[in-house]
C-alpha cells in the first residue's frame, strides 16, 4: 500500500461538482498531451481552460497593448482586426482552434497525417484479434515490437492506397455507401439499421456523421483498389494442374527421434555454470514491476438490467415500429434450368428458348412439372428432387428469376422462360409463407431488450458522467463513486505493464493503471473501453521490479543447462546416425545403435502429416527428389532439445484428373488471390519510394504509455 502523502487535488469550497467544470474535465480528458495537462489544472482551480469559446489561460491578464487596442477597436479599425482575425479561420478552420488541433502525429505520407489516435486505436484492435487467435494469451516483447511495426506499415499502406484512389478518381456513390453502413451491426437493433444508434455511436466515438461517411467512402474507395489487383491476376489451366500435383504430392518418409532425455544419465552442471548464467541472464529472473488496483466498471448492460419495464410504453413502441415485426415472406418454388453456355451464339440461344417454352408448354397442358424437371432440368442440385428449391426470400436468386417467383399470385402457377446467366428457367410456385405481422406477445421479450437499451443510453452517459465527476472530485476513495452509479468497487490481481489477466488484459487500463496520478495514489482518469463501457481506478498496492536470488532459481537453471547438454549429445548422436545413412545404411538399423532412438516407418505421408512434428513434415517436402534406390536424408531439431532425422525414400505426385470443378476453381481462385497480393506488394513498394514517408518515432513510442 502506497504511504500517505498530500494531495495533488483539493476540492475548493463552493465549487460545484458538476457544470461547466465538469465540461472542461471531460474535454480535457479527451485532449492530447499539453493541452490535456493545462485544461486539467485550469479545471482543478475553478478556472476557464485555454480552449473553447471565451477561455484564455489561467491567471493571464491582458497586457496594457492588449487593452488599448480592446477600448480603441471601434469603427474601421474594428472591421480590420475582425478581417485578419477571421483569414485562418477561414483557411484552417475554426475546429484547428477549439478542439481538434494539435493532436500528435505519429507518421505523415505526403502531407497526409496518421495521427496517435488512429495507430493506438488500429494497435488495440490488431492486439485483441491477435490474443483472441492465441487463447487469450498476452504477446510476448518481440511480438509486440514486430506488433507495433506492422500495425504502423499497414497504416502507412493504407494511406498510399486511398492516395492512389483519389487519383483513379474512384467515386463511392451515396447507395453504396448507405448499403454498406446499414449493414453494419453495431448499427443495428433486432437486425434492422437503427439512425439513433449509428449517431449516439459515431457520437460516442467522437465522430461526426459526415466524418464517419467520409471515412467510409474511402475506405470502400481503397477497397475497390485492392480487389482491381486480385480481379486482374489470373491462373492459367497448366499452372492449376502444377499445382494440383504438388498439393496432392505424397512423399515415402522415415521418421527417426532422438529423445534429449536419453542423454541426461551423467550430465553434471558445476556451481560457476549456474552461477555464469545467472548472471548472463539477468533479464529472465528479473520480475517486473507488478500492482493491483480496485476499480469501478460501468457498462450499459449492466445499466439497462435495472431499468424496469414499461408495459404501455412497451405496446406503444410496438404500434410505431409495427412493420418492423412482419414476418419477411418466403417462397417455396421448383424450377426447370435449361443451360445456355457462356460463349453461346444466337442459334445456340435460339435452340434453348426454343426447348424452354416448348416444356412450358407440355406443363401447361398438364404435364407433371416434377417429373420434367427430374428429366430435363440441368440443374443437379434440384433435379432429383423435382426442382424443388425450397423456401427462397429476396436477395437469394438472381434478379429476373426473382421477380418472376414473386409476381406469381398463388400456389401452382407457373411462369418462364425467365433468362438469367445460368440459362432460362421455367419457375412453379409450390407455396407461401411470411409476410404476416408477429403479435406482441411474439415480440415482447425482444422488445423490452430494446426499450431497457434505449432508456439506459441516456441513463449511462449521465452515470459515466457522474462516475467521472466524483471520481475526480473525491480522489482518496472509489466508494462515493460506485455508490452514486450504483456499481460495487471490485479488485484485480497483480499484473504488470506488459500482461494482466481480466480487466487488466487491456492495455488502457495497464496504461492507467502505472501512470503518475494512480501511482501518486489518485482515482485515474475515467478509461473509455468502448462506447458502452467506462472504467474508474485506484492503487490498491504496488510491488518493485526485483530480481529473483539466486538460490530461488538454481534449481531452474541446473535443470536447463543439464538439458541443454543433453541436447547437444543428442544432436551428435543424430549427425552420426545422418551420415551413416548418407552412405546407404538402412535407417532401421542404423538407428539400433542409437541411444534412445526411435523409428516410425517408412510410409507415405501428404502434407497434412499423418501426426508427425510440423518441422518433420516440412523439412521431408524440401529434401530433393531421390535417385532410384537412394534416399535422401536431413537432421531436424525439435523443441526440448531432441532431435529428428527424417529419411526421403520416394516421391509421388498428386493426380489433378482426381480434382473436381470446384476444386480446381477454388485453386485457380488462391493462385490468382496470391498472384495479385503480390502485385499489390509491388505497387505499394513504388508507390512508397515516390511518395515523402516520415514517421515520427518519439510519437510512436508515446502510444504504449
Amino acid at each position: 500500500m502506497p504511504p500517505p502523502r498530500p494531495r495533488r487535488r483539493r476540492r475548493r469550497a463552493g465549487r460545484q461538482v458538476g457544470g461547466p467544470w465538469a465540461e472542461y474535465r471531460r474535454q480535457a480528458i479527451r485532449l492530447p498531451g499539453p493541452r490535456a495537462r493545462a485544461a486539467k489544472a485550469c479545471a482543478r482551480k475553478g478556472q476557464r481552460p485555454e480552449f473553447g469559446p471565451g477561455a484564455r489561460p489561467p491567471g493571464r491578464r491582458r497586457g496594457p497593448m492588449l487593452q488599448a487596442i480592446r477600448d480603441r477597436a471601434t469603427g474601421i479599425i474594428a472591421w480590420v482586426i475582425v478581417i485578419l482575425i477571421s483569414i485562418p479561420f477561414a483557411l484552417w478552420g475554426v475546429h484547428e482552434y477549439f478542439g481538434g488541433g494539435g493532436e500528435p502525429v505519429v507518421a505523415e505520407v505526403d502531407g497526409a497525417e496518421i495521427t496517435l489516435r488512429a495507430y493506438r486505436e488500429a494497435l488495440l484492435a490488431e492486439r485483441n484479434r491477435l490474443r483472441e487467435l492465441l487463447g487469450g494469451r498476452a504477446l510476448g516483447e518481440a511480438q509486440e515490437a514486430l506488433l507495433r511495426k506492422r500495425v504502423l506499415e499497414s497504416l502507412i499502406e493504407d494511406e498510399l492506397i486511398a492516395a492512389r484512389a483519389r487519383d483513379l478518381g474512384l467515386h463511392v456513390g451515396d447507395a453504396l455507401l448507405a448499403a454498406r453502413i446499414r449493414a453494419r451491426p453495431e448499427f443495428q437493433r433486432e437486425g434492422r439499421f437503427d439512425r439513433g444508434l449509428y449517431e449516439a455511436r459515431l457520437r460516442a466515438a467522437g465522430l461526426s456523421v459526415p466524418g464517419y461517411e467520409a471515412l467510409m467512402r474511402r475506405a470502400i474507395a481503397s477497397a475497390q483498389l485492392r480487389s482491381a489487383f486480385d480481379r486482374a491476376a489470373v491462373a492459367t489451366p497448366a499452372e492449376v494442374e502444377a499445382f494440383l500435383r504438388l498439393q496432392g504430392q505424397q512423399r515415402r518418409l522415415t521418421l527417426v527421434t532422438v529423445p534429449a532425455e536419453a542423454f541426461l544419465d551423467g550430465v553434471e552442471v558445476g556451481e560457476d555454470e549456474v552461477r555464469r548464467y545467472y548472471e548472463s541472464h539477468a533479464a529472465e529472473f528479473t520480475e517486473p514491476e507488478r500492482v493491483r488496483v480496485a476499480y469501478v466498471d460501468l457498462t450499459l448492460d449492466a445499466v439497462a438490467r435495472e431499468i424496469p419495464v414499461d408495459e404501455d410504453a412497451l405496446r406503444s413502441l410496438y404500434e410505431e415500429e409495427k412493420a418492423r415485426f412482419v414476418a419477411p415472406e418466403e417462397r417455396r418454388v421448383a424450377h426447370i434450368l435449361i443451360p445456355v453456355p457462356k460463349d453461346a451464339g444466337p442459334e445456340a440461344e435460339a435452340k434453348a428458348r426454343a426447348e424452354a417454352e416448348a416444356l412450358l408448354a407440355r406443363i401447361r397442358r398438364g404435364e407433371d412439372f416434377a417429373a420434367l424437371a427430374k428429366e430435363r432440368s440441368a440443374d443437379p442440385g434440384s433435379a432429383a428432387k423435382g426442382g424443388d428449391l425450397g423456401f427462397v426470400g429476396r436477395g437469394v436468386l438472381d434478379e429476373p428469376l426473382e421477380e418472376a417467383v414473386f409476381a406469381l399470385k398463388k400456389p401452382g402457377e407457373v411462369a418462364g422462360p425467365v433468362r438469367t446467366r445460368f440459362g432460362y428457367h421455367i419457375v412453379k410456385l409450390l407455396a407461401v409463407r411470411g409476410g404476416k405481422t408477429k403479435p406482441f406477445e411474439a415480440v415482447r421479450d425482444a422488445l423490452a431488450r430494446e426499450y431497457r437499451r434505449r432508456q439506459a443510453e441516456a441513463r449511462f452517459y449521465e452515470l459515466a458522467d457522474r462516475l467521472a465527476n466524483l471520481a475526480y472530485e473525491q480522489p482518496d476513495s472509489l466508494e462515493p463513486a460506485a455508490k452514486a452509479v450504483g456499481v460495487p468497487v471490485r479488485e484485480s490481481g497483480w499484473f504488470s505493464r506488459e500482461a494482466g489477466e481480466g480487466i487488466a488484459a487491456d492495455p488502457r487500463v495497464r496504461a492507467a493503471a502505472f501512470g503518475e496520478a494512480v501511482l501518486e495514489g489518485d482515482n485515474s482518469d475515467p478509461i473509455e473501453l468502448g462506447p458502452d463501457r467506462v472504467v474508474v481506478l485506484r492503487l490498491l498496492e504496488r510491488r518493485p521490479a526485483r530480481r529473483k536470488p539466486l538460490a530461488e532459481v538454481e534449481g531452474t537453471i541446473r535443470e536447463r543447462l543439464r538439458r541443454a547438454k543433453a541436447g547437444e549429445r543428442a544432436a551428435a548422436a543424430a549427425e552420426r546416425l545422418l551420415e551413416a545413412v548418407a552412405g546407404g545404411a538402412d535407417p532401421a538399423r542404423a538407428a539400433a545403435g542409437v541411444q534412445g532412438a526411435r523409428v516410425e516407418g517408412p510410409r507415405w505421408v501428404g502434407r497434412g502429416g499423418g501426426g508427425w512434428p510440423p518441422a518433420v513434415v516440412r523439412r521431408g517436402f524440401q529434401l530433393p527428389r531421390p535417385a532410384a534406390g537412394r534416399a535422401v536424408a536431413d537432421r531436424v531439431p525439435l523443441a526440448g532439445g531432441d532431435q529428428a532425422v527424417v529419411v526421403l525414400h520416394a516421391v509421388r505426385d498428386g493426380d489433378p484428373s482426381k480434382a473436381d470443378e470446384a476444386e480446381r476453381r477454388g485453386v485457380a481462385e488462391a493462385i490468382a488471390r496470391a498472384r495479385g497480393e503480390a502485385a499489390l506488394r509491388a505497387a505499394l513498394a513504388t508507390w512508397r519510394e515516390r511518395a515523402e514517408v516520415e514517421v515520427f518515432e518519439s510519437v510512436v513510442a508515446e502510444a504504449e504509455r
